[in-house]
């Protein structure tokens, strides 16, 4: 059984690109990425690929190390860009030693989502959470 909290003034999540760091790179934007080594979330599959022209390969996502291996992904230049939620965009811009990848500005597509908890889960760990991300969007 679950128990859902509301996370204190945390109100959406934006799809985020988080691509090479270069001055030669040629991607500035989403348009750009027609065509090029794309890795996502199965929910934005469908939009990039409507909306944008983009045939994004899945991103399987069991925990932090999946994100930290798309990233080294596009460090090595296996792929173009990683487009996942901005706060795991930012999470892995915070993890990095130097200015190797960047954030892309483009809004993709902004929704609302919840977070569920176990019943039993102690408020403070509760707390600790929703202040994090409420941090995160600063």
């Amino acid at each position: 059984m679950f128990r859902v909290y509301p996370i204190r003034r945390y109100t959406a999540n934006l799809a985020a690109v988080l691509t090479v760091n270069q001055i030669s790179s040629q991607i500035k934007s989403i348009n750009d990425l027609r065509g090029k080594s794309v890795q996502t979330n199965s929910i934005y599959m469908p939009r990039l690929r409507t909306q944008y022209g983009i045939l994004a390969s899945e991103l399987i996502y069991d925990g932090p190390q999946d994100l930290a291996d798309a990233m080294n992904l596009v460090i090595k230049g296996d792929l173009s860009a990683l487009i996942t939620d901005a706060p795991m965009i930012e999470w892995l811009l915070s993890q990095q030693q130097g200015c190797t990848v960047r954030m892309l500005p483009d809004v993709i597509e902004p929704f609302s989502y919840g977070i569920a908890f176990r019943v039993g889960t102690s408020i403070a760990v509760v707390d600790t959470f929703s202040g994090k991300t409420c941090l995160m969007q600063h």
